[in-house]
Formats: structure tokens, sequence, C-alpha cells
């Protein structure tokens, strides 16, 4: 998916510009848990920042649809499926961030466990619920790393 890349790039130029992730206070614990891609960390990319520069363009949407909602009185970044996108950021800067993919809850084929690393070589990971709209089931997310 284009958004996924899209993300991503945009919160690296964000951290070019500004030395540091998008709302970085409001992050909390993104390196060790997913957060939904809504509030002040959409808001530092859409152009809500101390320079006022836009890192990226979503489009309105309405709800359960891919592109820019209100969610909860928020701008949150949907999937085509109409769930919030889920970052993990590498916080901590050693470029590692762990598979959310082996987390308490997540339910993932043992195929996938098998083949995929514990942690991942990333300063950022994004990722979709998949077409069942539920991001501990891993069978059909969809993710920036694989």
């Amino acid at each position: 998916m284009a958004d996924l890349k899209d993300i991503q790039v945009s919160i690296g130029h964000y951290r070019t510009e500004y030395n540091r992730f998008p709302a970085e206070p409001t992050l909390g614990n993104a390196d060790k848990a997913p957060i939904k891609l809504r509030g002040p960390v959409l808001e530092h990319l859409l152009g809500s920042n101390p320079r006022h520069i836009k890192f990226v363009d979503v489009q309105p949407t309405k709800p359960n649809r891919s592109g820019l909602v209100m969610e909860e009185g928020v701008p949150a970044w949907h999937d085509r499926w109409g769930t919030c996108y889920f970052l993990m950021a590498d916080l901590d800067l050693d470029n590692r961030i762990p598979n959310p993919a082996f987390m308490a809850g997540a339910v993932t084929p043992r195929r996938t466990l098998s083949t995929s690393p514990k942690l991942i070589p990333a300063s950022t990971l994004v990722f979709s619920a998949g077409p069942d709209r539920d991001p501990n089931t891993w069978a059909d997310n969809i993710t920036s790393w694989r």
C-alpha cells in the first residue's frame, strides 16, 4: 500500500527537519507497542508544527474509507477498510523495533513467526489491521517491513 510508504517517508522527512519524531512527547511507548496514527502525531505531519511544513497530504474522506477522518475529535489516517493505521517508532534510536507480531495478544500464523525476526531494523514501522480490522490477527495485516 502506498500509504504505508507515504507515512514512513513523511516521518523520515520530519525527523530530518526537526531531529526528532513528530509530537515525540505524545508517542509514549511507541517503541514497545503500536499506537494509532492520529492526533498530535498526524497533526504535526499535516503542518501543525513549528515551521508549518506539510510533510504529507492526506485527502479527507468519510468514515470506513481510506484517508483523513475525524476520530474522537482528532484527525486520524484510515486504511481502505476504515481502520486507523498503526505506528511504532524507534524512540531509543538503536534502529531496532520489536516485531509487533510477537507481542502479547497477537494471533500470528506459525509460518509467519518462524520466518520473522523478533527485532526489525528500522526507525519506524507502519501497519494496517487489514480486511478483518483486527490489528492482533497478523495473517491479513499489511505491513511496511515485509
